[in-house]
């Protein structure tokens, strides 16, 4: 499967890595996104290193984050049943 190097907002096909800017960031590549930048409008998104999924960075935020309080709720319910 090849790589789709265009930009997800734009479409434009002049995009590059960039350095990951925070502890996030640094998270999610270890599941293999990396983060990338369009050199036309200048979004940051996330492709995967295997090359078959673009990922915006707001969808990628709200994901993890129901992960986080999905499991944080279900601790809270598990510890309070006790």
């Amino acid at each position: 499967m090849s790589l789709s190097r265009v930009c997800p907002a734009c479409g434009d096909d002049e995009i590059w890595r960039v350095h990951r800017r925070r502890a996030l960031e640094r998270f999610i590549s270890v599941f293999g996104f990396l983060p990338f930048a369009c050199g036309r409008c200048r979004r940051r998104f996330y492709l995967n290193q295997y090359g078959f999924m673009a990922i915006s960075s707001a969808l990628l935020l709200w994901l993890l984050s129901a992960i986080v309080l999905g499991g944080l709720g279900w601790h809270l319910l598990d510890n309070s049943a006790r």
